[in-house]
């Protein structure tokens, strides 16, 4: 007899409402592929149809969707797959590794990885739906490749280490004469043996008896050797004597000059700027009046 399940519906109304399929804003946003899977498009071309799950900022956790379609007939749109493949970590170095075959091992290596989208919106079915406007690597963020080892997809001007042909995943696809490699098989350990450092005892002359050493003498101080007297250098005996009493002559007669030189310019100078004296009024002698002769008496 078989039971029929009840269910708390308020429950899983709760539930349902914590589900949001309104589209995400506008913006970039960093986000984990948590599944891949792939496929075929309604156009027959192979895709991978991924959901990501946002890793960051406030509209972390949050879902969307992306396919990444393989267009065999479009050089532009193959080269805009392999881009966004890139910028997961999966370059050319991956494909050509991975030399031919599906979508399929491609979309098991995607899980994980991460990338950064530029979300734009459109409208599908009458609901706004998010539209993937651009894939790029996330900066600073070291990207493992499919080959295990970091490449440098997330920084610019650094090539991505490549990775040698017949490897995938990081692990030799086959050995050497047709047997299958063991993945897990590592390098033997490196065991380093202790060698116990002994030396030699080395056997020592015996050391001989110091003698005693003698006394030092006092030392004589030496006397200083006699240095010879310097002689004048000789002069001539009647030269030197003539010429030094020209020289006094000659100087002489200079200082005789320059001091009757010295009178002359002091008189001139005093006689130019000495005032001129008063001259004392010259007396005009005044000539005596003629004598005046009284006239004969008049006879009677």
């Amino acid at each position: 007899m078989s039971t029929i399940s009840t269910f708390d519906f308020n429950t899983l109304l709760q539930q349902a409402k914590t589900a949001s399929y309104d589209a995400l804003p506008d913006n970039d946003y960093d986000a984990e592929c948590i599944e891949a899977t792939a496929t075929t498009a309604s156009t027959g071309k192979p895709m991978l149809k991924c959901k990501f799950r946002v890793t960051t900022g406030p509209h972390a956790k949050r879902q969307f969707f992306n396919q990444f379609v393989l267009s065999l007939d479009n050089p532009q749109a193959l080269a805009m797959f392999f881009r966004h493949m890139k910028a997961f970590g999966l370059d050319e170095n991956y494909f050509t590794t991975l030399g031919g075959g599906s979508l399929a091992p491609v979309a098991q290596v995607l899980v994980g990885r991460q990338a950064r989208f530029t979300l734009g919106h459109r409208e599908w079915q009458g609901e706004n739906r998010n539209d993937v406007k651009a894939v790029k690597p996330i900066p600073g963020n070291m990207v493992q490749p499919a080959g295990g080892l970091p490449t440098s997809s997330a920084l610019p001007g650094v090539p991505a280490t490549p990775v040698p042909s017949g490897i995938q995943g990081g692990l030799p696809t086959s050995a050497p004469n047709g047997t299958t490699a063991n993945a897990t098989a590592t390098s033997p350990p490196n065991i380093s043996i202790p060698v116990a450092n002994v030396t030699a005892p080395v056997a020592t002359q015996p050391t001989a008896p110091t003698q005693p050493t003698q006394p030092t003498q006092p030392t004589i101080p030496t006397q200083p050797a006699a240095q010879p007297t310097p002689t004048p250098p000789a002069t001539a005996p009647n030269s030197m004597e003539d010429a030094m009493a020209a020289f006094a002559r000659r100087e002489a007669e200079l200082a005789a000059r320059e001091a009757a030189l010295n009178a002359q310019t002091a008189a001139q100078a005093q006689s130019v700027t000495a005032e001129p004296q008063p001259v004392p009024p010259v007396e005009q002698p005044v000539a005596a009046a003629p004598a005046v002769t009284p006239p004969p008496p008049m006879p009677f």
